[in-house]
């Protein structure tokens, strides 16, 4: 369901979670969603539109065998959000946004999860073919799940400034250039007993630069090629995994006819800082999906990513996480969408050199529905089952069961931020 109700962004070298099929959803352009988001702005305050955002979300029941003995097997949970989101357009071209949410994650039998989380941001965007500008700074404090190799939902605060350009540079050709800083923040209180301590050593702080040249040959096609140096620095010095790193980027869009392209791979050679356990690695990780669309209500697509996570609980200071899936996409008229989908993949967590590492080979099937009840409101629901299993010679073997609601004002696309 993860990936009916938030856009997908660029592929990253860092994912700490991947939602299950959520690699198969399009990526909604930054222009679309805003459009959405003014044309349901309905009220006024002088040259200001603004529109009320409330949602009952993440009601979730989990059932499983949960890698942290110290928690609960199952247990049930919901998020209740209300704010507004205001935008001004001085041209059609030109939007400033900003929004204000505050929200109660509660659960059933979970005190220490359940508390007052928010999400507040600002931001600046300018569509003025063929050059672009994207500049927005969000602070937010939600419920994710820690990693996907632990399934269990925390309270994560998440400080972010990014910014993107585009600006042509001659005939087809265009120059781009992006840059991300973000700080990841945990809760102690949200594990019990000393696990919490290890959910701290995740703090970290994570900042992307990167540019390129993007060739757009004809409507529907576009290849850019550039270079991206990733940090990131652990603050504390407990399970310090710091580490930097620049390399090559691809990006491709293809689409023609009922056929669809898209995806993002960077390969940059991530290297330890001084004191760091991190291990170097240069492989590539990103994106990538073919969407086959017959009809304009049915569509199949093939997809799959490759990530690297960090470790919660094991030795191993990272993993890098793997992904293939297939999954069928149907909508009935403007009301309602249908996905299906099963995927695979693994987990591999890597080690020093001469200590023995492990890789976690994982199963998932899964579906959601969204239904839009009005314009102004829609209700999305999914399930899926995630299988677990330890290579041959290695111990171990889980079961996932995730049942999830969500009811939000507006369409999921007219969410920005």
């Amino acid at each position: 369901m993860l990936a009916l109700l938030v856009a997908r962004g660029a592929a990253a070298q860092f994912s700490q979670y991947t939602g299950p099929g959520s690699l198969a959803a399009s990526a909604v352009p930054t222009r679309e969603r805003l459009e959405a988001a003014v044309a349901e702005a309905r009220y006024r305050l002088g040259p200001m539109l603004w529109s009320p955002f409330f949602a009952i979300k993440d009601v979730t029941y989990v059932k499983g065998d949960t890698v942290l003995a110290t928690n609960r097997r199952s247990d049930l949970t919901a998020t209740a959000a209300l704010g507004v989101h205001a935008y001004l357009t001085p041209r059609k071209t030109v939007y400033f946004a900003a929004h204000a949410v505050p929200e109660y994650a509660w659960w059933k039998n979970d005190r220490a999860r359940t508390v007052t989380n928010w999400s507040t941001g600002v931001g600046v965007f300018v569509f003025s073919r063929p050059f672009t500008l994207e500049a927005a700074a969000i602070g937010a404090r939600h419920q994710e799940y820690l990693s996907s190799a632990v399934e269990e939902l925390v309270n994560v605060r998440r400080d972010e400034a990014r910014g993107r350009v585009e600006a042509p540079l001659a005939g087809r050709l265009a120059l781009f250039t992006s840059a991300s800083s973000t700080a990841w923040r945990y809760r102690q209180e949200d594990v019990v007993g000393e696990a919490g301590q290890r959910l701290l050593a995740l703090d970290r702080d994570e900042t992307h630069l990167g540019g390129g040249l993007r060739w757009r040959w004809r409507e529907g096609f576009a290849l850019g090629v550039g270079w991206e140096r990733v940090a990131v620095d652990f603050p504390r010095p407990d399970r310090d995994r710091s580490a930097t790193g620049s390399g090559p980027v691809l990006e491709l869009e293809w689409e023609g006819g009922a056929w669809r392209v898209a995806g993002r791979v960077a390969r940059p050679a991530l290297e330890p800082e001084a004191g760091s356990e991190f291990v170097p690695i240069e492989k590539a990780a990103g994106s990538a999906q073919l969407r086959w669309s017959p009809s304009g209500r049915t569509s199949l697509v093939a997809y799959g990513g490759r990530s690297l996570a960090f470790s919660f609980q094991d030795a191993s200071p990272y993993y890098i996480d793997r992904r293939l899936g297939l999954a069928l996409e149907r909508r009935a008229g403007w009301r309602s969408t249908a996905n299906l989908f099963v995927e695979g993949g693994e987990q591999r967590f890597v080690n020093r050199p001469g200590a023995a590492g492990r890789t976690e080979e994982l199963a998932t099937v899964g579906g959601s529905l969204m239904v839009q009840l009005r314009r102004a409101l829609t209700l999305a629901a999914g399930a899926s089952r995630t299988e677990y299993k330890a290579r041959a010679g290695e111990e171990g073997r889980r079961t996932v069961t995730r049942v999830q609601l969500s009811l939000r004002s507006g369409n999921v696309r007219a969410q920005w931020w």
